[in-house]
């Protein structure tokens, strides 16, 4: 490999790190924010920047769109497989339920909104294969999981186009979901919810704020919530750091050569 292809990986490695660090202080800003907002009962909440815990209901029916659970949110990511050098998991679909998530706890109910959350749940269900048979001479069949063929056979036409790109690829389909009864927290903005379409019987709504963009919907407590958003703090900035200096000192010893 030559000095010049050395270099340009430096440099990518270099503002990798650059991102991890950028990532990991915008968690240091989160945290802070948690840490300076007391969490509150649904009762008690008010217009403002708010921290809920309690469990998640469902505001009316929904099913996920793969597994068909009923479900109070649901999330879909669709990955393909790409060999090589530089190969690995790419996404190229990426879909979420849009009506509002309806937290619950002692005091009461709020419904959270959840478009531009970052939502941290685990993957609840993972399926992989191809989506369509392949091969010129010895056809191989598709073997994805049937639902999520029925799944991908629901979508617009358009949607479809873009699966059928991918069709001798391997493909990997997760599924998030939160279903009734789930621990719940959330960070955000509540706000009037008169103006919210379907919502003018409620009194506030948690969203994304007009000024503070923060919001933030867990399925773990408050507690867990802080040490894992603490821990990948330190472990982004840290890595960030070791691979930018790292990266930059090879760049430097590569051109001094």
């Amino acid at each position: 490999m030559s000095d010049s292809d050395l270099s340009i990986i430096y440099i990518i490695g270099f503002f990798i790190g650059l991102i991890l660090i950028v990532t990991g202080f915008w968690r240091y800003l989160v945290v802070q924010k948690l840490r300076n907002t007391q969490l509150s009962k649904v009762i008690s909440a008010s217009v403002g920047l708010v921290a809920l815990s309690g469990k998640a209901r469902l505001r009316e029916p929904m099913l996920s769109p793969v597994s068909g659970v009923p479900c109070a949110f649901w999330r879909i990511f669709v990955s393909y497989y790409k060999s090589g050098k530089n190969g690995g998991w790419e996404g190229f679909y990426n879909a979420a339920s849009k009506l509002p998530i309806t937290l619950e706890d002692e005091t009461g109910q709020i419904p959270v909104l959840p478009d531009g959350a970052t939502i941290e749940i685990p993957s609840n269900l993972s399926f992989e294969g191809y989506i369509q048979e392949r091969g010129l001479v010895i056809k191989e069949a598709a073997t994805m999981d049937p639902r999520v063929l029925k799944f991908i056979e629901s979508l617009d036409a358009d949607t479809r186009a873009i699966f059928a790109e991918h069709h001798e690829r391997n493909i990997m389909l997760n599924e998030y979901v939160i279903h009734e009864n789930d621990p719940l927290f959330v960070l955000g903005t509540a706000l009037p919810a008169d103006n919210v379409p379907g919502l003018a019987d409620e009194t506030l709504v948690v969203r994304q704020g007009p000024n503070d963009a923060t919001l933030y919907i867990s399925e773990s407590s408050e507690s867990a919530f802080m040490n894992t958003m603490t821990g990948h703090m330190y472990l982004q900035i840290i890595a960030g750091l070791a691979l930018s200096g790292i990266c930059l000192h090879l760049f430097l010893s590569v051109g001094g050569n």
